[in-house]
Parts: structure tokens; C-alpha cells; sequence
């Protein structure tokens, strides 16, 4: 990278491992994903992050409570099936079609997983789970 490309994105306006940290508890406390086992996503959502020059307290923040300070609850962190865990194996049950169509039921597909519950259980299956 090069200075001035440093310079104009101030990557360097915020602790990078806080970042990472607080991504990390992001993602585990709304996805039950442990995103430290997936690097190349890791450092995606941290950039998305630090675009925004989070301060130390902010940092600190997200990672007590699991939560967006306000400023940052319109941030669009990546999330796929690769980050969920989610196969996409022909396993005789409908898959959540790809894309932002099929967002809510790859998250219930998530959590259904977590219940032992099948691909394309309904959102009242998991309730039920």
C-alpha cells in the first residue's frame, strides 16, 4: 500500500487488533460465528469497520456489549453461506436461494442448525426448536 493511499483511507486512526475483536464478538453474538476461523471474512467486516474511524471507546463498546454504537447501525458487514456454515450440498430439502432473497432463511437454516433442525425448516420450526 502506499503512503498516500495510507494517508487518505487513515487506516491508522484506530487500534486494528480492537477492531478485529469487536468484529469478532459481532459476529458470534448475531451469527454464532466464530469469523477468527475465516480470515479473508475477518479482515473484510474489519475494514468496513475502520472506514468509519471507530474511537477506542467505541471499540470497547461493541465489544461489551455486542452491540453498534448508533453512528454505525447503517454498516453492511459480509455475511454468506461460507461465514454461516451453511451447505449448499443437495441434501432433498429446498436451499435459501443466493442473495439478499434468500437471506432470512439462510439465517433460519442457521439456527435451525444449531436445533438440529433441517435446511428450509420455517421460521415457527425454529421458534418451536
Amino acid at each position: 500500500m502506499k503512503i498516500s493511499e495510507i494517508v487518505t483511507e487513515n487506516i491508522f486512526t484506530c487500534d486494528y487488533r480492537l477492531v478485529m475483536d469487536a468484529v469478532a464478538s459481532l459476529y458470534q453474538e448475531h451469527y454464532d460465528v466464530d469469523i477468527w476461523s475465516n480470515a479473508e471474512a475477518h479482515d473484510a467486516a474489519a475494514q468496513v469497520l475502520m472506514k468509519e474511524h471507530p474511537s477506542s471507546e467505541e471499540l470497547e463498546f461493541i465489544i461489551d456489549t455486542q452491540q453498534l454504537p448508533e453512528r454505525f447501525q447503517e454498516l453492511n458487514f459480509p455475511l454468506n453461506d461460507d461465514i454461516l456454515g451453511i451447505s449448499t450440498q443437495d441434501t432433498g430439502f429446498t436451499e435459501a436461494v443466493q442473495g439478499p432473497e434468500g437471506a432470512e432463511q439462510r439465517m433460519l437454516d442457521r439456527m435451525g442448525k444449531r436445533f438440529g433442525l433441517p435446511p428450509g425448516s420455517t421460521a415457527d420450526q425454529v421458534q418451536a426448536a
